[in-house]
């Protein structure tokens, strides 16, 4: 296994309590923080490791751990990237100084104008929470997209209004609703208006393919699922382990130098002394993708792989209709570009 990524759970103590957090069904038990986190710090200086994800729960409760964490990674890892996801209550003044110094990206977890809704409560409505925000070097908005937000504009239209105050244009990243288990809120989805939003995010997608330079949000984000099949072709090995890439070319461990099936999840399946058999584990018990041949059959399975191996079998088949939607529609698209550019190639002779 060459490892590109590696998520460190740092604790899975939280102060939130998001209606669709999936680690409320995937940990049973919690993962306990280590101050001294030496049992990883030769793992770190082993590997050739290009990212770090500093994980919870949420990170920020752990900050004297992440201070110390971060400047042995800058020196077993000069060149590695590091990466924080969090809902930004505890962001401080203090915390962004150190995080822009060290260069480290900061992804804020906010869902638009449902977030009160979905998880509880709205940082961006501390103005002391927003002008930390606002002041960090490098960021991004990681949105959980569910029936209550899932007209995309709408939360494109409410950070463009929030940040334009500050000249300030910020990636938005979106993440599809995993967990359906949760809250029957959040699965109410009306699927002839989502196709109607889906046709406008594929126009705009296939207007900006053309142009030399495409920059929009929906080529952004639509190019990173190509990438993902881009990846499948070139090495289709990693069709036997989930898109995430867990124990294909991303670990997932905690400070005690456990390797976790999910950054999610408390569930061990090995240690970082003897990663072949946490692999080995994890293709004998947690290879899903075998369990349904129907998902191996369907032309989606290269960008979606069956599913999160953490989803009930009724979670997966709500997941499994909007990926159909999501990808049949990308291929669609993509067909259409493929015509529109031998038509001018035709015309060209």
């Amino acid at each position: 296994m060459k490892i590109h990524t590696v998520y460190i759970n740092l604790g899975s103590n939280c102060n939130f309590n998001c209606l669709y957090c999936i680690q409320h069904n995937a940990i049973n038990s919690e993962i306990k923080a280590n101050d001294r986190f030496d049992a990883i710090k030769e793992f770190i200086l082993m590997n050739d490791i290009k990212r770090f994800l500093l994980w919870g729960g949420e990170p920020l409760i752990y900050w004297e751990v992440i201070k110390e964490l971060v400047q042995y990674i800058e020196f077993a890892k000069p060149k590695a990237k590091i990466v924080i996801v969090t809902n930004g209550s505890l962001l401080t003044e203090e915390k962004v100084d150190f995080f822009n110094e060290h260069s480290i990206g900061i992804g804020l977890s906010h869902d638009g104008p449902v977030t009160e809704i979905s998880r509880g409560k709205n940082v961006l409505h501390d103005k002391a929470r927003l002008d930390c925000f606002m002041k960090l070097k490098e960021k991004s908005i990681s949105c959980v997209v569910s029936a209550l937000n899932q007209d995309i504009y709408s939360v494109y239209e409410y950070f463009d209004s929030l940040f334009g105050e500050y000249g300030q244009s910020i990636d938005i990243n979106l993440d599809w609703l995993i967990d359906h288990d949760q809250s029957q809120l959040l699965n109410e989805f009306d699927f002839k208006k989502l196709e109607q939003t889906l046709d406008r995010f594929m126009q705009r997608f296939r207007e900006e393919a053309t142009k030399e330079q495409p920059c929009s949000r929906e080529f952004s984000y639509l190019l990173q699922r190509l990438r993902m099949v881009q990846k499948a072709v070139a090495q289709p090995q990693s069709l036997n382990y989930p898109i995430c890439g867990v124990m294909y070319d991303t670990l997932n461990i905690d400070l005690w130098g456990n390797v976790l099936l999910c950054h999610n999840s408390d569930t061990v399946i090995g240690s970082i002394y003897n990663i072949a058999e946490a692999e080995e584990n994890f293709l004998k018990n947690y290879n899903y993708n075998l369990q349904d041949p129907k998902c191996q059959q369907c032309e989606k399975f290269i960008v979606c792989r069956g599913g999160c191996p953490l989803q009930s079998i009724q979670s997966k088949k709500l997941t499994c209709r909007i990926n159909k939607m999501i990808y049949g529609k990308l291929l669609t698209a993509l067909y259409e570009i493929d015509r529109e550019w031998k038509g001018k190639e035709r015309r060209k002779i």
